[in-house]
Formats: structure tokens, sequence, C-alpha cells
């Protein structure tokens, strides 16, 4: 009796450390989240998924909110999560240290990312004292995406900033499945068949 006790702790211990982001993985339903002592409230109903905010057991630090979307055949294709408000000065000093302290943990654990920092051709937000500026006018993008991950059940990662203001932003990330475009693809095609 003691030995399956143990054993199943052993199995259930694992289970968590070894699971995909935040102890999630993709292809699980719902009851799967539950069984793995992770809460789950179901947000929004869409046409043939469903999207599910969730308390994970691997949290981040940096990171406050996290969101399934979770296909009613395919299960999870995507996962969500986002920091809360960074405050930072219009130099956008505060937002670009918390951006690149995520990029190069996610790094660590999937490949070097494709990063980019780019102000749109002809912006007059130009000046290093304009980076919040630019970024609240949707003239500036930091992002950084991964597409080579080295892992059967993630299909590519992505992250980005969003102003919220001129002096506030967050940052949030993205894991897909390979499923995640074919569940988008038969999403598109159902709402367009109301026309």
């Amino acid at each position: 009796m003691k030995k399956s006790i143990i054993f199943a702790i052993i199995i259930m211990f694992s289970a968590v450390l070894y699971a995909g982001p935040f102890g999630c993985e993709m292809g699980w339903k719902a009851a799967d989240y539950e069984k793995s002592g992770i809460e789950i409230t179901l947000s929004k109903k869409f046409n043939g998924y469903s999207s599910y905010t969730i308390n994970p057991i691997n949290k981040h630090p940096k990171l406050e909110s996290y969101v399934v979307f979770i296909d009613d055949e395919l299960g999870t294709f995507s996962i969500k999560a986002s920091t809360g408000i960074i405050e930072a000065s219009s130099f956008g000093t505060q937002v670009k240290n918390v951006f690149s302290e995520l990029e190069s943990q996610i790094s660590d654990s999937y490949g070097e990312s494709e990063t980019l920092d780019i102000l749109l051709p002809g912006s007059i937000w130009d000046e290093p004292n304009y980076w919040m500026m630019g970024l609240y006018k949707g003239e500036r993008y930091l992002m950084a995406m991964w597409t080579n991950v080295d892992n059967s059940s993630i299909d590519s990662i992505g992250m980005m900033t969003r102003a919220l203001s001129t002096s506030s932003a967050a940052i949030l990330l993205e894991y897909s499945s390979p499923d995640a475009e074919t569940i988008s693809d038969r999403a598109r095609a159902a709402n367009a068949s109301v026309f």
C-alpha cells in the first residue's frame, strides 16, 4: 500500500515537473487541467473552441494572467500569458528590461529567438525619448519569435509589447501548437459561413 502511494506521488510530481509551459500541455482538455491541480475557469465560447483563465502551478514572477484556448476536438492549442502593467519612462527602459529578461529565459529553454525592435518608416517618434510614444501610436514594435522550437507539441512562441499609454505597457506571450493554424482556419470558415 505504501509503495503504491509513493509511486502515485512520484508520477504526479513527474507530470508537473516535466509538463510544458507553466505546467500545461498542448492537447489537454479542461478535465486534464483539473486533474493536474490547475484551477481553470471558462471565459468565452467561440465557434468550436473556448478560452479559459487558469491559475497554473508553475508561474513566472513577471507574468500575472494566464489563458488557454481549448478546441472541442483537439484540446489545448494556445497558451497565453501576460505581465501586469509595467510603468515606464518615455525611453521605455523598464519595458525593454522586462522584455529582455523574459526573452533570455525563454531562449534558455527553446533556443534563440528572432527579435525585432523597429520603428515604422516615416514615423516622427524617432528620438530615444519618444520610444514609448512610438509604441503607443502603433508605429514601433518590440517582439520576439521562436519558430524552430525543438518540441513536437509547440510549433511557435511569440512575445510582443503592447502600450497601454505613453507611460505604461504590458508584454504578451503566446505558445502555439501545430494544430493552431488548422483550428484558426476552421473557425474563420465557420464564421464566414454566416454571410
